[in-house]
């Protein structure tokens, strides 16, 4: 019996946490369309395309702004071949010694066991407070 789309993204948020990045990508369908919001200390904001669009410009610039980071889905809804999953990344920014805990809300469309789109809702005011703090130190 197939997976439900639901299963399919829990374990994708497992993989990607484990840092198996490869696992994470072949969930996705090889033309994915991906969008993600303005982040001040993340990917550029606007729409990418494909898997190794993703790759290169969401998952492997995570390093660069994070010394740890993690993604903590706490609910899912479900609704035909859309589910939504509400949470919390959980990172400490580079250089910094205390987590950080922002809200998202992920929107994900699937088409024959795949994941054909994504669309990240985060919370920027943290973020933003972030940022203000480390110009002014």
């Amino acid at each position: 019996m197939p997976q439900s789309n639901v299963e399919l993204l829990r374990s994708g948020y497992e993989r990607f946490n484990r840092q198996d990045l490869q696992a994470v990508l072949e969930l996705f369908n090889e033309d994915i369309e991906w969008q993600e919001s303005d982040w001040v200390y993340g990917p550029s904001p606007g729409t990418l395309h494909g898997r190794e669009a993703v790759l290169r410009e969401v998952f492997q610039t995570v390093p660069e702004y994070w010394d740890r980071f993690q993604v903590e889905p706490r609910e899912y809804y479900s609704a035909g071949d859309t589910v939504v999953a509400e949470g919390r990344f959980r990172a400490v920014p580079k250089g910094g010694t205390e987590w950080v805990d922002i809200p998202f809300a992920h929107v994900w469309h699937f088409r024959n066991g795949k994941v054909v789109s994504h669309r990240n809702y985060i919370d920027v005011k943290q973020l933003r407070e972030l940022q203000t703090q480390r110009k002014a130190a």
